[in-house]
């Protein structure tokens, strides 16, 4: 059969196929559409609970230390090849934890549970890095760990009474002799919404020894006045020139300038007449002293941790890993465990429902498509005999209604494609915040992620348009004209 006429049939066939108005091909278009954002929003939300699970809330288990059962060797105990391969978790290291006290902006003591970050805790950097943790920063965190400094969460500062402003220090009450308590202000690093185990306030490690030194007179050096004396002053607006001005008066350098404060270090005695000099400063509105924790002593006898963090790269073995930890008995709260069993069902859920939504696209499309084709060709039976009558052979019949299938399901596609890259991550938004009012607690939570170009080719039209070629092969194999023509199947 002459080129001429089968691309004249082709073109016949594929604009009788779209049906009138192409309404076949606008229906094709709402299935492909919606099964392409179906699965976008699937693979975003696999990717957000992916985040989650990576996430060291919950892929991190904490188990408290006995001190009936302490043992200095434990992490040793559990830091082995064979219980890593077993249990699936990468070596252990040990949390510090303590209980401070901190004024708040009214004046008020508040107790915080602290916890220490060291070097090693793969929980502060997971912090740092995250967008949704970290709300504001006021520094560079390279020298966190060197430093003394501290990270609290919001609602511990608005329990402090900071609920319309994030102060630049936080003020520790230390108790370094009997009747006596130490103001010591420490600079906030950063905010972060919140910490795992009810934790309030992150501090380094340097500070956190510091302050759970309790050997007698160990703050006496660091109050000398032979080591200078440091004063914070704050406020919103301080004039640098006026400052200089009252060199003249007091023998001071400023070692630190940070947002809303100024830290100074006095060498001439300080009394009260030198505390209002200061306060006279145009923008100040609080001055207070500061410390230099590193001439506290060094030697301090090390504290027995309150945890041993597990850092699991799966959970498929948190339960059978709890019931080991009996041997050594110690126990981990169960619904906790259940909490992180929740996520790994949810897990394998998710990709179930992914691959179930997957499939049922595919059959859609390629019954759908079956449907039109075959009734298309049941109707033009008498015409296809003649044309088989002709010469037209079963082969050619079904190359050419697989191009016709091609193109009707390749068009749709492409612009089903399109446009759900265009459109589905603003529909699905205003969907799922909008009309549902769920709220992923991520401003820029994304709810779509579609699926690659060659991805869509394969599932969307490479496997319904194979389906749809042997429904055709069969349904006009072995069928004479006769049997076309006077309809005898």
């Amino acid at each position: 059969m002459k080129r001429g006429f089968q691309v004249l049939f082709v073109s016949a066939e594929l604009r009788a196929i779209q049906g009138n108005k192409s309404k076949n091909s606008l229906l094709l278009f709402i299935i492909v559409f919606i099964s392409l954002s179906s699965l976008g929003f699937g693979k975003a939300m696999l990717a957000y609970l992916k985040q989650k699970m990576d996430s060291p809330f919950v892929q991190f288990v904490d188990v408290p230390i006995n001190l009936n059962v302490a043992d200095e060797k434990l992490i040793e105990i559990f830091s082995t090849p064979e219980l890593y391969k077993r249990f699936k978790y990468q070596k252990p290291y040990p949390i510090y934890t303590s209980y401070n006290r901190v004024i708040g902006s009214n004046g008020s003591i508040q107790d915080a549970y602290c916890r220490k970050v060291s070097s090693e805790d793969k929980l502060f950097d997971f912090i740092i890095q995250s967008n949704d943790l970290m709300l504001s920063t006021y520094g560079e965190f390279t020298n966190f760990h060197s430093d003394f400094s501290c990270i609290p969460t919001y609602d511990f500062l608005k329990k402090l009474g900071y609920s319309d402003f994030v102060p630049n220090h936080l003020t520790i009450l230390v108790n370094v002799s009997e009747n006596q308590d130490l103001k010591i202000p420490i600079h906030i690093k950063g905010v972060v919404a919140n910490l795992p185990d009810n934790v309030e306030l992150l501090l380094s490690g340097l500070l956190f020894d510091a302050l759970t030194n309790k050997e007698p007179g160990s703050y006496d050096k660091m109050m000398s006045f032979e080591y200078g004396q440091k004063f914070i002053l704050s406020g919103n607006e301080i004039v640098l020139s006026q400052l200089e001005q009252l060199a003249s008066k007091v023998d001071f350098k400023v070692s630190k300038e940070f947002q809303k404060f100024i830290e100074v270090e006095v060498f001439s005695p300080v009394d009260e007449v030198t505390i209002q000099e200061f306060k006279k400063l145009l923008g100040v509105d609080t001055i207070y002293q500061t410390f230099d924790f590193s001439l506290l002593p060094q030697n301090v006898s090390p504290q027995n941790p309150d945890y041993i963090t597990f850092p699991f790269e799966s959970l498929d073995s948190i339960s059978s890993f709890a019931q080991y930890l009996k041997d050594f008995k110690l126990k981990v709260d169960m619904s906790t465990i259940e909490a992180k069993e929740n996520f790994r069902v949810f897990n394998h859920v998710g990709n179930v429902l992914s691959f179930v939504v997957r499939m049922i696209s595919i059959i859609l499309i390629a019954l759908f498509s079956s449907n039109i084709i075959l009734s298309h060709i049941d109707k033009n039976k008498k015409n296809l005999g003649t044309l088989k009558a002709f010469g037209l052979s079963n082969g050619q019949i079904v190359r050419i209604y697989t191009l016709v299938t091609t193109l009707f399901i390749g068009l749709v596609f492409i612009s089903g494609f399109i446009v759900a890259e265009l459109t589905a991550p603003s529909l699905l938004k205003f969907m799922v915040e909008g009309i549902l009012q769920m709220n992923f607690g991520n401003i820029e939570m994304s709810y779509f992620r579609g699926v690659s170009f060659i991805e869509g080719v394969i599932f969307f039209l490479a496997i319904p348009l194979s389906i749809v070629s042997f429904n055709v092969y069969r349904h006009v194999n072995g069928q004479t004209p006769g049997d076309l023509i006077y309809e005898r199947s």
